[in-house]
């Protein structure tokens, strides 16, 4: 032999190469789902902003927005004129600034 023992080479890269696979995934994932929450939290506010100026209780589609999804911050602003839903989802790594999803509808 040339170069020496090979021994254990296969598993050594194994040893590297299968956590970093498995780190780019659950990064991978973990974008998609901030992905999917932020679609979810527009279409929550945007029926939670109907749903307010049409007369609805203020504390029923209070308790509705936390149930969404249950990372996001809500803040309802009601209006003569205008009602407005505004949330802010949450970034799952903490160096990341929070979607923010704000839907307004004219009372």
């Amino acid at each position: 032999m040339l170069w020496g023992n090979d021994r254990g080479t296969v598993t050594a890269e194994l040893a590297i190469g299968v956590p970093a696979i498995l780190g780019v995934i659950g990064v991978g994932l973990g974008a998609l789902r901030w992905g999917i929450d932020a679609v979810t939290a527009v279409s929550v506010a945007s029926e939670s902003a109907i749903a307010l100026s049409r007369g609805e209780n203020t504390a029923d589609v209070s308790s509705r927005l936390n149930a969404a999804i249950g990372s996001t911050q809500w803040r309802v602003a009601t209006g003569e004129s205008k009602t407005c839903v505004e949330g802010f989802v949450a970034a799952p790594l903490g160096f990341l600034p929070p979607i923010s999803v704000s839907r307004c509808v004219n009372n």
